[in-house]
């Protein structure tokens, strides 16, 4: 059996290679930022990498991998990403561990990875600056139970330092470092208070000496300082404040429903959003790791303290994700893979419990609930490997652009992962309108979203679709009289 760090690490690094392969180079919007941004930084044209996204940190690793060793932007993305996974993977792996003071269970939290749908199904072949705040997220877990434990500067600093790190990819992060000093001394400690208190809070006073001394020194002006997207730290939570109290942004000009929306839009909103937010807790966490996580907490699996910990860290990451719904409405459920991976925590230490408890059991109901368990891991495995999404139709329009040797100067695309395929990145902004009356492209490569018409445009006709000319998504139009390339 795995029972080490080395080979579950092996493991997990073998099935994301595989699901990413299975992913045929499928590439997901957000990637194609992140993707233009690290070929802006490569050419070293800072002003418009920054000008397109300010927090370019995961930018600034792609490219570096990129210019490092010659792969892929793509490529290089996503080793960056598995990094990243390994890396969040190994200390969620060491916490089970120290939680459940058994080294044999880490072999069981694997499975648990391994079946655990939004991470490993819906995200690890995605280009996310995201895996960078998992990768952050559980080192601080790690570090800070290691400091519960037996507090010491080294995992003070460790646990602050994660987290510090977490913030790099996704700013939300540093709320640990705000929070957890708070809840530190709210619900953990009876004793040392200022001493906990000071180590808690270590990187944040270096921190404030450093800009205090700066400040002095170069008289810097506070004011000067662009913070980029640290400012919503204070910003998204007074952003959702203030949008609690507001209607939800509907608009119709259906008079009844308009009148509903009028009067009651904000309570609709509240219900609304909490079912929103409940599902996608439910249908991402799993029915199975629900039910570990609920036969955990049940058999009182975990010490008083612990549980502490982790009921800490699962309200501070709930929180995080309701803020980010309400400020947003980016209904994703990456928003609560912070929470997931506490729920797992919890999970694998209930799952290797339950299996010790069915291993003498040879016969009778307990050996069917074993093979149950068995068979259901099993399904969700498969799941994740076999559940792969097509070729998307953006990628299909942008191979067929490509193998036709169309010169990508003469092609107007609505959509940059339509373009990416096709073997365009970072292509200027050009208005609709200006590239088909003014510029008069060749052909426009228009991508139609779910609920969108499909257009005539004048002095073009319509060449190719994909999937098909019955229920067109993503549409290639040619100018007419001019032949194809």
């Amino acid at each position: 059996m795995l029972n080490n760090l080395k080979n579950n690490i092996l493991v997990l690094f073998l099935v994301s290679l595989l699901i990413i392969i299975l992913q045929q180079g499928e590439i997901n919007r957000d990637g194609i930022l992140y993707l233009t941004q690290a070929q802006f930084i490569t050419e070293q044209s800072w002003d418009k990498a920054l000008s397109l996204y300010n927090w370019p940190f995961f930018s600034l690793l792609i490219s570096g991998l990129h210019q490092l060793t010659g792969l892929s932007l793509q490529v290089a993305a996503h080793v960056t990403n598995v990094i990243f996974f390994l890396l969040a993977s190994l200390f969620f792996l060491k916490t089970v561990s120290l939680l459940s003071e058994n080294k044999n269970s880490t072999f069981l939290a694997t499975l648990i990875l391994l079946t655990s749908i939004p991470v490993m199904d819906d995200y690890l072949g995605m280009v996310l600056r995201d895996h960078g705040q998992w990768a952050g997220f559980m080192m601080g877990v790690y570090g800070y139970f290691r400091w519960v434990q037996s507090p010491s500067w080294a995992w003070a600093l460790f646990w602050q330092g994660a987290f510090i790190f977490g913030a790099l990819f996704r700013p939300e992060c540093l709320i640990f470092n705000i929070l957890l000093p708070v809840t530190h001394q709210l619900f953990l400690i009876k004793n040392n208070r200022i001493k906990m208190l000071i180590q808690s809070t270590g990187i944040f006073i270096v921190g404030f000496v450093f800009l205090l001394f700066a400040w002095v020194i170069f008289n810097i002006q506070i004011d000067s300082i662009d913070f980029g997207r640290l400012n919503e730290i204070v910003s998204r939570p007074a952003k959702f404040l203030k949008t609690v109290l507001s209607p939800l942004p509907i608009y119709t000009d259906n008079y009844y429903t308009k009148v509903l929306i009028t009067d009651y839009a904000t309570s609709f909103k509240y219900f609304f959003l909490t079912y929103v937010v409940v599902y996608k807790w439910l249908a991402g966490v799993g029915l199975l790791h629900l039910v570990l996580f609920w036969y955990a907490l049940k058999q009182r699996l975990l010490t008083s303290q612990n549980a502490k910990v982790l009921a800490v860290f699962f309200l501070l990451s709930s929180i995080i994700t309701v803020v980010n719904l309400y400020t947003t409405y980016v209904i994703a459920n990456r928003y609560w893979v912070l929470n997931f991976w506490i729920v797992y925590i919890v999970a694998a230490i209930g799952l290797d419990h339950l299996w010790k408890s069915l291993q003498e059991f040879k016969s009778g109901i307990k050996i069917w609930i074993k093979r149950g368990l068995v068979a259901v891991l099993g399904i969700y495995f498969l799941n994740i490997i076999v559940d792969k999404p097509r070729l998307h139709f953006e990628q299909e329009a942008g191979y067929w652009i490509k193998q036709s040797r169309i010169d990508l100067n003469n092609v107007y695309f609505s959509s940059h992962r339509a373009a990416f395929y096709a073997g365009l990145l970072g292509a200027n902004e050009v208005d609709f309108n200006e590239a088909m009356s003014v510029i008069q492209y060749q052909y426009l490569v228009i991508t139609y979203n779910r609920f969108d018409d499909k257009q005539t445009i004048p002095n073009y006709r319509e060449i190719q679709h994909f999937p098909s000319s019955k229920n067109p998504k993503v549409i290639i139009y040619q100018r007419i009289h001019d032949d194809l390339q």
